[in-house]
């Protein structure tokens, strides 16, 4: 699969005939692009979609203020604007582009991340669980190291971005609370269990072999 950098992107834009969507006070073309994986595929009653009208609506005055400052990147923007603009965006990009051939406003692309649907519950889930204990765990052992009672590490898992195919995994494409992995975690001694929040599914699992599920209720 060939990557697109963020340049190669900018050009494609520059070369195509695309509607921006004005706003009062903006001058600048600001290209935003939302992470839509949540739209794409309207997996939950409560998945947060995106909804490009109010994204621009509600987005608008922060880009005026950016401007004002003279802020050409959200990522440069203090850190309540930066939440601000995440909460919005489900943590997408969002900064000037320059040389625009069309004038002032917000240009609108989303991305998703796509979602293998594996007929097994332990590859679309034991092992994306894996595969995070493996490499990406480092802090939570560091923190529960010096625990002298149960070492719990809780990962919440955002409906966006990566963790976008566990989470749909566990909430439609294996639903059924009864339905568990059959393969144990390999977990690091730092860990006594792990539990794994996911839309408004909970696993759970305690070695050397023990899975639980439940579904949370409001």
């Amino acid at each position: 699969m060939r990557s697109l950098t963020l340049e190669a992107f900018d050009g494609a834009f520059k070369k195509s005939t695309i509607d921006v969507i004005a706003f009062p006070d903006l001058t600048r073309t600001w290209w935003v692009m939302p992470d839509v994986s949540a739209a794409a595929a309207v997996f939950s009653e409560r998945a947060p979609v995106p909804i490009l009208k109010r994204i621009a609506q509600e987005l608008g005055p922060i880009l005026v203020r950016l401007e004002q400052k003279g802020i050409r990147d959200a990522r440069q923007a203090d850190w309540r604007t930066q939440v601000q603009i995440g909460a919005l965006l489900h943590d997408g990009a969002c900064h000037v582009l320059d040389d625009a051939p069309f004038g002032p406003g917000i240009l609108l692309a989303g991305y998703m991340h796509g979602h293998r649907r594996p007929h097994d519950i332990d590859t679309a889930v034991r092992d994306q669980l894996q595969y995070w204990v493996d490499t990406e765990s480092t802090n939570m052992r560091a923190s529960l190291a010096a625990e002298e009672l149960l070492r719990c590490g809780v990962v919440v898992a955002p409906i966006r971005g990566a963790s976008f195919a566990l989470v749909r995994s566990l909430t439609e494409d294996f639903n059924d609370p009864s339905a568990l992995p059959s393969v144990p975690l390999k977990l690091p001694g730092e860990i006594q269990t792990l539990l794994v929040v996911a839309g408004d599914h909970a696993l759970r699992f305690t070695p050397p072999n023990t899975w639980h599920r439940n579904v949370l209720t409001r």
